[in-house]
């Protein structure tokens, strides 16, 4: 249509409109911007159904209002949504533990349902195990029952022990719970929490336990699996087996919400975003999302636009009548009325936190290690590490949990004593320091503006020393200037802090740390519970900051953009071999838990294939170890007595020929050069430096290794047919 006829329909249809409660963004538009009825998951057979579900907290402002949600068995979908826009609150409803403003939800028969939230508890005094024993469904009962009766047992209990042990393992029998109770032991062995089983759940860390209330609901294999931040404290290797995991639920109906992009784009076929109280549905991938949610946000846009050009011209001409005219104008003035009520309803353009990158000076002498060792616990954190920082560095650390990342960020800190080298920061140095453990507030009542103005006011003081302070009036102005970039709407200003969502205490525990304007920058999990669209804007306030930067996180898109930085080749290190530092680097200091940390000059991602590839390397070469072993016995069995001629039997092997001897002695010295060959490529791939050897070299190692291991096979199989005979 040309843009004159465009025009003309928008003109009638707004002099035609008649009023209703439908809001602006539910009129019809393109298949991608409407807004369904019902918003059903891909899949088979629906097994849950929310219908008119709504929810407020103080009767005017909505999380969401009157939605519809219906998941299907096997679907996969991610729910996404702004910091404190209600999608935990949604999560909470379709689960049962909170009650809804008004609504339904509905499982159909025999579904079972499991839900790990943000950050999940138990009872004051109940042990770790109870995040699976607590369970009502089948077989847990059972399982409840027998530890307790072999806890009794190994505490040497009374009369009647033995009894009590005897009917729990009978009912793990009648119930098949011993498959479960093995299942049980795999799960938390790879979640790493099987030691924590017997500990009092109020003395673990909120990643024991996020990580122990996952395992258990994934014990349950639910139909109806829904997870606040799954991956919250996973290292990069959780991460990948919980991605094959979710994955594999065949028959379960998973609703997730994550921050981690990379995750989600593995495992949700389907993205509903929470958005202006509504659920709004797109099919596909996250980045279809992206894509859909561009074009819906434009189109949106331009209708509302439209509208407010529209209700203006309407206005002036409703400021133009005569009085004595009205009377015959009623019609227009209805629906002038009603295009007022709609321009009102429409949403506004869509907001964006906005960071700006002000920081101190920084001088020239910035940070420096020397030979520095140190341990926290009896864990070796640094062993001789050194290392001058630069103004402009940009690092990702990265490695397995309890490799000493957070302690890493300590020994910056100049907060773990050191044993033997030394850290000399420079006088300029003005740190920031996001931590992991979140926002730690002595007073939860304390309202947000009052703890953004304490913030701004000591930051400002510790910039500047005493007399530094700011006074009240320009504390409170810069707090609302933060408080408004950081999309905190005035009406949130009066909350306590304890009653913000997760995500939006996160977002405040950032703000406090930029007040700061720190030239050296230590986060650590800084997208644990952001929402996507901060996460973007952080992104690109990272590459805007010029002091240090250095990142802990397990999000492999934060990583690789947010530790990205120039490296000119004449630049690159003695260590590098010519060719293998492209012009733009990614500087990753990978821990490996044994003090020992080693330079990776390539991105995050590039890391993780790695490991994934070095991981299967190493499975691989001990299978094939232990098949050879099982193939050639250190010595030789005794002499077999002759066999006794059978009459229906066939005749025994041939025996090996002269030749056959020959070639059989000649196998025998192939398998053990081909292992030698074997054992030495795999050890090179096992000590790759991608500092020195460069990524080409280990590909071709790799495929080397793979032709070896094809033909020691074929080798093998030669040697058996002749030894079998000999």
């Amino acid at each position: 249509l040309t843009q004159s006829t465009t025009a003309r329909m928008l003109l009638l249809a707004a002099l035609t409109y008649r009023p209703t409660r439908t809001p602006l963004r539910s009129c019809q538009l393109a298949p991608y911007m409407q807004q369904p009825q019902e918003v059903p998951a891909e899949g088979g057979e629906v097994l849950l159904v929310a219908t008119g579900l709504a929810q407020t907290f103080d009767g005017q402002r909505y999380p969401f209002r009157d939605i519809e949600l219906s998941l299907a068995r096997g679907a996969k979908v991610g729910l996404v949504g702004s910091n404190g826009v209600g999608k935990s609150s949604l999560l909470k409803v379709l689960v049962g533990a909170d009650a809804p403003e008004r609504g339904s939800v509905k499982l159909s028969r025999d579904v079972q349902l499991a839900y790990v939230e943000q950050d999940p508890t138990l009872p004051d005094g109940a042990l770790a195990e109870e995040f699976f024993y607590g369970s009502e469904l089948p077989g847990f009962a059972a399982l409840r029952e027998f530890s307790a009766a072999a806890a009794e047992v190994e505490a040497g209990g009374g009369e009647g022990v033995a009894a009590r042990l005897q009917r729990a393992s009978d009912a793990m029998d009648a119930s098949g719970a011993w498959a479960l109770e093995s299942e049980m032991r795999k799960l938390c062995e790879r979640l790493n929490v099987r030691s924590l089983l017997r500990s009092e759940a109020t003395s673990l860390s909120g990643g024991q336990r996020k990580r122990l209330a996952l395992a258990a609901a994934l014990l349950a294999k639910p139909d109806v699996l829904l997870l606040d931040e799954p991956t919250n404290h996973l290292d990069i290797s959780g991460i990948g087996w919980l991605e094959a995991e979710i994955s594999s639920l065949r028959d379960t109906a998973v609703l997730l919400v994550t921050h981690d992009r990379a995750f989600l784009s593995a495992v949700a076929r389907e993205i509903v975003e929470l958005h202006g109280s509504s659920l709004w549905r797109h099919r596909g991938s996250y980045e279809d999302f992206l894509e859909a949610k561009q074009a819906r946000l434009e189109a949106q846009g331009q209708q509302a636009a439209a509208a407010r050009n529209l209700y203006r011209r309407e206005l002036a001409w409703v400021r133009k009548q005569p009085k004595a005219r009205e009377s015959k104008s009623k019609s227009r003035l209805e629906r002038f009325e009603g295009l007022a009520a709609t321009v009102a309803a429409a949403p506004p353009p869509p907001q964006a936190v906005e960071l700006e990158a002000g920081m101190q000076r920084l001088g020239t002498s910035v940070l420096r290690f020397e030979a520095a060792s140190c341990t926290r616990g009896k864990r070796n954190v640094l062993s001789g590490f050194s290392y001058d920082f630069s103004r402009g560095d940009r690092i990702g650390l990265v490695g397995p949990n309890g490799a000493g990342k957070s302690s890493f960020l300590l020994a910056v800190l100049q907060q773990l004593p050191l044993e033997g080298g030394r850290v000399v920061a420079g006088e300029t140095v003005v740190y920031g320091h996001y931590s992991q453990e979140g926002l730690q507030v002595d007073d939860g009542e304390k309202r947000v503006l009052a703890f953004v103005r304490e913030a701004v006011a000591d930051g400002h003081e510790a910039q500047r020393g005493e007399g530094g302070r700011l006074g009240g009036d320009e504390a409170e102005r810069r707090a609302g200037q933060l408080l408004r970039q950081f999309l905190f709407p005035q009406h949130r200003w009066a909350t306590p802090v304890g009653q913000l969502s997760g995500g939006e205490r996160r977002r405040l525990q950032l703000l406090s740390v930029l007040a700061k304007e720190p030239n050296v920058l230590l986060l650590d999990e800084p997208t644990n519970d952001l929402d996507l669209d901060t996460l973007a804007v952080l992104e690109d306030f990272l590459l805007a900051f010029q002091g240090v930067l250095v990142v802990v996180s397990h999000d492999r898109y934060f990583v690789d953009k947010a530790s990205s930085q120039l490296v000119e080749r004449s630049t690159a290190s003695p260590e590098q071999a010519p060719g293998t530092c492209p012009q733009v680097c990614l500087q990753l200091f990978v821990l490996g838990g044994d003090g020992d940390v080693r330079r990776w000059p390539d991105s995050f991602t590039r890391w993780v294939e790695w490991k994934r590839l070095q991981d299967k390397q190493r499975v691989t070469g001990s299978t094939r170890d232990q098949q050879r072993a099982a193939a050639a016995p250190s010595a030789p069995p005794p002499p077999a007595a002759p066999p006794q001629p059978q009459a229906s039997e066939p005749a025994a092997g041939k025996a090996l020929s002269a030749f056959e001897e020959r070639r059989l002695a000649s196998l025998e010295g192939e398998l053990a050069a081909l292992g030698d060959a074997e054992a030495a490529l795999q050890q090179r791939i096992n000590t790759f430096d991608a500092a020195r050897d460069g990524y080409s070299d280990l590909q071709d190692w790799t495929a080397e290794l793979e032709t070896l291991q094809a033909k020691v096979a074929d080798t093998e199989e030669r040697w058996l047919a002749l030894a079998e005979r000999a």
